[in-house]
């Protein structure tokens, strides 16, 4: 990651009901609820793409911890 950016985000390559793409754990959460039910899910083993983005301005900041953020 470059050291400028500040956040990391993995999102699949399709979009949920906001219209914008999904995170991994939305996509976790579709793939748990399919007919798969597994319970150690990698996107590689469905076939799932995803692209890792790194940026700086991830919009209004609603939650916020050590380890994630929350925005609208």
């Amino acid at each position: 990651m470059n050291n400028e950016q500040k956040f990391v985000r993995i999102q699949v390559r399709y979009t949920g009901k906001t219209g914008k793409p999904v995170g991994i754990f939305g996509a976790c959460h579709h793939v748990i609820n399919s007919s798969y039910y597994p319970y150690n899910v990698t996107l590689e083993k469905y076939n799932v793409e995803y692209d890792i983005v790194y940026t700086n301005f991830v919009g209004k900041i609603v939650y916020e911890d050590e380890f994630q953020v929350a925005v609208e």
